[in-house]
């Protein structure tokens, strides 16, 4: 749900990562160190755990963005969809249901994150690397999806889409923290 900050002018996030240039450039660092790819998760599989955190937000503009960059990645709408339905029934490799169930709750019932839910990954063949890289991506998408529906940030579906493809085509967020450390720098 979109809506107006009088003083930005646009609730867009370039607007706002303008007018708080060094907040924008820690979150962007962060961002490209969490959202790289690893020797146990591509940067698809990242997108899919960022989309599906977004999706259970219903943070429209992180879902729709990301699930523009994790298409162009070539992420399979038709899964998606099923994993959204229904992770224990979707057509997934078991280990990546351990993941997005593990996701699920963690998003939706942080405190209820027992020992066992951590061993699940373990299990499921992640190594501790791999199991800190899950939780960041699902922590950084709960804090995202939380900071842009706090400032009444949205999307279109054809914005996101022009956003996956530029994604793409530079170095992804890479691209993006450089030019809010320009924007830093200069303040």
């Amino acid at each position: 749900m979109s809506f107006q900050y009088p003083n930005f002018g646009s609730n867009s996030l370039p607007t706002i990562f303008e007018a708080f240039p060094k907040r924008a450039s820690l979150m962007m660092a962060l961002m490209v160190d969490v959202m790289s790819d690893t020797e146990e998760l591509s940067k698809l599989d990242k997108e899919l755990i960022f989309t599906f955190t977004s999706y259970q937000n219903a943070c429209h503009f992180c879902f729709e963005s990301h699930k523009a960059v994790a298409q162009a990645y070539g992420m399979d709408q038709e899964q998606f969809a099923q994993i959204v339905e229904d992770i224990e029934a979707a057509d997934i490799e078991p280990r990546l249901k351990t993941v997005f169930a593990f996701v699920q709750k963690l998003s939706n019932s942080p405190s209820k994150i027992v020992e066992s839910d951590v061993e699940g990954l373990s299990s499921a063949g992640y190594s501790e690397a791999a199991v800190v890289d899950i939780i960041s991506v699902c922590s950084l998408a709960n804090y995202m999806n939380r900071f842009v529906d706090g400032l009444g940030v949205d999307i279109t579906s054809e914005q996101a889409q022009q956003m996956g493809a530029a994604m793409l085509q530079g170095d992804g967020y890479d691209m993006m923290r450089q030019h809010v450390e320009g924007l830093a720098s200069e303040a």
